[in-house]
């Protein structure tokens, strides 16, 4: 039996104004090649405890009932072979009274699997995309199959609405007035402002298919679904061009680096910026940021979750990629970072991947941790690459796409750090990769040899989503924990391993591994534990960056405390004891040495339980403590800590 597509009616269950929906695909060609799908399954899942998943028909014109619960925030969909998953889907999260329209569009193919999508109104290559809280994504500028730039913006809505299906590039103000300067389609940058305005800064012109010619000096003003709003107005700190525009916590923009002059495609001699402006849309005014060590133009800036930003890769004065380096937005002293290069991506665990090179062709890829530790290698690409994307994804994986050399297939980093060449081919460069909010990658236009295309693909990486649920985590062959550094984890005896060779700065855990893609409001976790030696270990709840989340110490001889890790200011991060969550001393032998124990980590409606079969550890009301939802996960505080029997229950 073959899946074309899912027509499922849902009613939420006793839900103040009952409606039904249909869900829908959102690609319009399916692309199982042929794959049978023998059974079809779809559930509701939110912050509460699984259901069975309901069971629907497979046929094409079939149609069944399916009753949410109230809460409801994904619908999951699962296409079953005689081997096991063939197919999936997954919605962006959702809030079902709030469902514009009546219908819920999913993207659904295999696992790993790249399946086309709506096509793009423009060729395009070189152009900018960006995603939007709405979901959607904007597309901007960019130069055609003939070298032409391609002034018009368009949106791509991977939902449905009441003005078509789903999956569709749509022209901007069609015939209006919005569009981008052709003397700035290549390398502008586009940042979203707090409210969902958008700033379009700088870039140039295109000649003889190469960006050429004196950077705009200009910006523009955009409403959130992509219209022009306003006349052009002038650029704080001159012409850029091929510079990064990031939007800080306090809505505040910082443009970094760039090029004020190219010439048939590279910056002119002398014209690398090495200067950075900030954007405050409060004053609508620009003013100067910190300097750059280093000068450097078609670099990436990433934001971490201390508010400072890692500066990688690009082009320095003379074509060469500069060294890594940190950036405070409120401080004028930059910090160097120590060697590195690649595109970048931020990993879930606070992490940067880098892979591959910018001003050269490299296969080196690394994961950075901080300026204090030296880079961790992933495994080399087994293809130099250049012009390639780099996309981290909802389960903790990278995808790697494209290249200038148009050889190298799609390549996946696990969460782990291993390498996996995928099947599916894709030989483009100038393209871009947009992460959408059901966790596939938006892979838009780029020229593969023959110019620019409107080809646009969805690559579906794993059904493991934010409110999924997972069985109990044995680690004999399991892949759903991320570690922060794959070389001190280890699996021994089908447990594991978590090395510190130190503690942790302020106390924080030295070492640490979440659980992969699911993310919690309330939740209760159990498993095994136990130390090699000296040591101390750590149960993780909260977790929004590696500056903010809160863990449970367990160290022999000391109380069970809650503790709170928060960036008080960009650049750094403080470990804190929450007042009154501090409890029994932990025996040695509830952590023993060379075995394991249990222990239960209750956290729900602002209550906080710790304990083993035995004894209630802590309990305490952290009201104040300000955890929110965010991922779960373990780590040792110092020394060796092992774990096993891992469950998560919502």
């Amino acid at each position: 039996m073959r899946l074309s597509f899912v027509v499922v009616l849902l009613l939420a269950a006793c839900s103040p104004a009952e409606r039904q929906l249909e869900v829908v695909p959102a690609l319009a060609v399916s692309c199982l090649d042929g794959r049978p799908v023998n059974e079809v399954r779809m559930s509701g899942l939110g912050d509460f405890p699984p259901a069975p998943a309901s069971v629907v028909s497979a046929t094409p014109d079939g149609a069944a009932k399916l009753t949410l619960p109230k809460g409801t925030r994904v619908i999951a969909v699962e296409g079953l072979g005689q081997d096991g998953l063939v197919a999936f889907a997954r919605s962006a999260p959702l809030e079902l009274a709030d469902v514009f329209g009546s219908q819920v569009a999913v993207a659904y193919g295999p696992p790993d699997g790249l399946c086309a999508t709506a096509k793009l109104n423009y060729a395009r290559a070189g152009h900018r995309a960006t995603h939007l809280p709405s979901g959607s994504v904007l597309i901007t500028g960019g130069m055609d199959g003939d070298g032409n730039p391609v002034p018009r913006l368009e949106l791509y809505t991977p939902v449905a609405d009441l003005l078509g299906p789903a999956a569709v590039f749509r022209r901007v103000d069609e015939g209006g007035a919005t569009q981008v300067d052709a003397r700035q389609v290549l390398g502008h940058a586009v940042a979203v402002l707090s409210g969902g305005d958008l700033l379009i800064t700088g870039g140039v012109q295109v000649s003889s298919r190469l960006p050429s010619g004196i950077a705009s000096e200009g910006y523009t003003h955009h409403g959130v679904d992509g219209t022009v709003d306003g006349a052009p107005a002038l650029l704080g700190g001159g012409p850029r061009a091929f510079h990064t525009a990031t939007t800080l916590g306090d809505g505040r923009v910082i443009l970094i680096g760039g090029c004020a002059e190219l010439d048939a495609g590279v910056c002119a001699p002398n014209r690398t910026l090495s200067s950075t402006v900030i954007f405050d849309p409060r004053a609508n005014a620009f003013g100067d940021g910190p300097p750059l060590l280093y000068a450097r133009w078609d670099h990436d800036a990433i934001l971490r979750g201390d508010g400072s930003i890692l500066v990688a890769g690009g082009r320095g004065e003379g074509g060469g990629e500069p060294p890594l380096e940190v950036l405070d937005p409120d401080e004028l002293r930059p910090i160097d970072a120590g060697p590195g290069s690649g595109r970048g991506a931020l990993l879930p665990t606070g992490a940067i991947a880098l892979v591959g090179g910018v001003a050269a062709p490299d296969t080196q890829a690394a994961a950075w941790l901080s300026s204090a530790e030296g880079a961790v290698a992933l495994p080399a690409l087994a293809v130099p690459r250049a012009g390639h994307t780099v996309t981290a994804l909802d389960d903790g994986a990278i995808l790697v796409a494209g290249d200038a050399g148009l050889q190298a297939p799609l390549v996946v980093y696990d969460g782990r750090g291993g390498m996996l060449a995928l099947a599916a081919a894709y030989p483009r460069t100038g393209h871009t990769a947009t992460r959408l909010d059901d966790g596939t990658v938006l892979l838009a236009g780029g020229s593969s040899g023959g110019g620019a295309t409107t080809d646009a693909f969805l690559y579906l990486r794993s059904p493991l989503g934010p409110f999924s649920s997972l069985p109990t985590l044995t680690f004999e062959a399991s892949d759903a924990y991320l570690p922060r550094r794959p070389d001190r984890v280890a699996l021994t005896g089908g447990a594991l391993e978590l090395d510190a060779s130190a503690p942790g700065e302020g106390g924080r855990p030295g070492e640490l591994a979440l659980v992969a893609g699911m993310i919690t409001d309330g939740v209760t976790v159990t498993l095994s534990a136990g130390r090699h030696g000296a040591a101390g270990a750590a149960v993780l709840f909260g977790w929004i960056s590696e500056a903010a989340y809160a863990f449970v110490g367990l160290e022999p001889g000391r109380p069970v405390t809650l503790y709170t890790v928060s960036s008080t200011r960009a650049g750094q991060s403080v470990v804190a004891p929450v007042a009154d969550c501090s409890g029994q001393a932990l025996d040695p032998t509830e952590l023993p040495d060379g075995s394991l124990q249990p222990i239960t980590l209750d956290w729900r409606a602002g209550v906080l339980q710790v304990g083993n079969p035995t004894r209630l550890l802590l309990r305490c009301l952290p009201a104040s403590a300000g955890i929110t939802r965010g991922q779960v996960g373990v780590g040792a505080l110092f020394g060796t800590v092992a774990v096993d029997n891992l469950t998560l229950t919502r």
